[in-house]
């Protein structure tokens, strides 16, 4: 992810990461623009508008006024290739998480002289940790209540052979709003008769 200040004593690019990065993504899913940034100095000039758009063009995060130039705050919130850091911090999060789940049952059935079955209730298993992360995940905002799925392939001989419990899960993930079009009428009449 690319940060940019004009002032090269000023920390923006350390600021701005620890500040999204120190809530506990199990409990928080944090947009990384337009939002306060304290403790960073406003740029020493104001980019033109020429330098904003070779900074957008180049998938910078510049620190730019939100609704007025005391407000300094993180434009965009995207790693290199365009993508939204948030998305990339959710996945990361997920897939270690998860990773400790199945990590904590694996040994949990081995202590207990037990295995994780390559069957449908090996499936089951695995697929619980998935459905209890999601859960977690809806509540920290990382995914949209009620579009979340897991689905079990069927098991083939293939996923014996190399000892493989397949468990696939979708979720849809929650975008911050960045635009907002509100449309209002005032007028002198009775709304309702």
């Amino acid at each position: 992810m690319v940060s940019f200040h004009d002032i090269t004593t000023e920390a923006y690019d350390a600021a701005w990461p620890a500040n999204r990065l120190a809530v506990s993504p199990d409990l928080f899913s944090p947009s990384w623009s337009q939002f306060t940034l304290g403790g960073v100095a406003a740029y020493a000039s104001a980019p033109t508008d020429t330098e904003k758009a070779n900074l957008l063009d180049n998938k910078a995060n510049p620190l730019l006024p939100f609704t007025s130039a005391a407000q300094q705050s993180p434009f965009r919130g995207v790693n290199t290739n365009a993508r939204a850091i948030e998305e990339i911090v959710t996945q990361a999060w997920f897939a270690d998480r998860l990773q400790i789940a199945i990590a904590a049952k694996v040994l949990q059935a081995g202590n207990a002289f037990r295995k994780i079955p390559v069957t449908p209730e090996g499936q089951a298993i695995v697929g619980a940790e998935v459905i209890g992360l999601f859960l977690i995940g809806v509540g920290a905002g990382h995914f949209v209540a009620g579009e979340t799925e897991v689905t079990y392939p069927l098991i083939t001989d293939a996923d014996r052979a190399s000892n493989l419990i397949r468990v696939r899960g979708l979720a849809q993930l929650v975008v911050s709003g960045k635009e907002f079009d509100v449309i209002l009428n005032f007028v002198r009449d009775p709304i309702t008769e």
